[in-house]
């Protein structure tokens, strides 16, 4: 039962993640705007808003235009609520500050990593307030590591900058150059370096793979901040597991 409703409301938080993905950066605003179909424009009525079963009943296509609905928004709304479930089991259901702030951290980097994938881009609209989040922990539970944690968030973000400013933006975007202080913050020595290794290799794996199977080449660009997301998330679900690897680089 706890799982059911926890996954019911993972599939709404994901619904609310396709209208972020959607409206973020238009007028409309993310609050005022009304859901709509993005070829004829009919404001949807709430019955086809309702995650995966709306896509389900109407056969994944507009009712009144019969165009064809984006497979994004199921699919987002299913990975939100399996991530949320996975949480849960993994940390239980403890109301307090370190629960609270690990699922919105984990939450945050599922959101950002689903925006670079789509758009290749890291929104100052959700990177800041991570980065703000990530003080105020500092701030408000700072201790000698915390500090230390924070030292090594500015060195990774001044040798990203420079990369940054020797390839003119070609290696990498600014947006990754601020999630990476980011990271450097919330995960310290050695954490985030191993996420940053491990999230250049997979990225280098799957360059390669796009290579050979000829979807791409070298100037094909990369989501690099969703490698880097998704390898945080692992981290914090799976940081017991992964604890072997971590001692080896402590």
């Amino acid at each position: 039962m706890i799982y059911g409703l926890v996954f019911i409301i993972g599939l709404i938080l994901g619904s609310f993640f396709n209208v972020v993905l959607s409206r973020l950066d238009r007028e409309e605003g993310i609050i005022k705007g009304r859901s709509h179909c993005p070829y004829c424009h009919r404001i949807l009525a709430w019955y086809e808003l309702i995650p995966i079963l709306s896509f389900i009943v109407l056969l994944g296509r507009c009712r009144t235009c019969k165009r064809p609905i984006s497979w994004r928004y199921p699919i987002i709304e299913l990975l939100t609520g399996i991530l949320l479930v996975g949480y849960v089991a993994r940390f239980g259901i403890i109301i307090n500050f370190d629960w609270l702030f690990l699922l919105v951290t984990v939450l945050g980097f599922f959101l950002l990593g689903l925006f670079d994938f789509y758009y290749l881009i890291l929104p100052d609209k959700l990177v800041f307030p991570m980065i703000a989040l990530a003080f105020l922990r500092i701030f408000f539970y700072g201790n000698q590591s915390r500090l230390i944690d924070l030292g090594i968030g500015l060195l990774l973000m001044s040798f990203f900058a420079i990369l940054y400013l020797v390839s003119r933006g070609k290696w990498l975007g600014f947006g990754d150059v601020k999630l990476v202080l980011c990271i450097g913050i919330l995960f310290g020595y050695p954490g985030a370096i191993l996420i940053l290794l491990f999230s250049v290799w997979i990225a280098s794996l799957v360059g390669l793979l796009i290579i050979i199977l000829k979807r791409g080449s070298l100037k094909t660009a990369l989501p690099f901040g969703s490698f880097l997301c998704f390898i945080s998330i692992i981290f914090i679900l799976f940081r017991e597991q992964l604890s072997f690897i971590i001692q080896i680089f402590s």
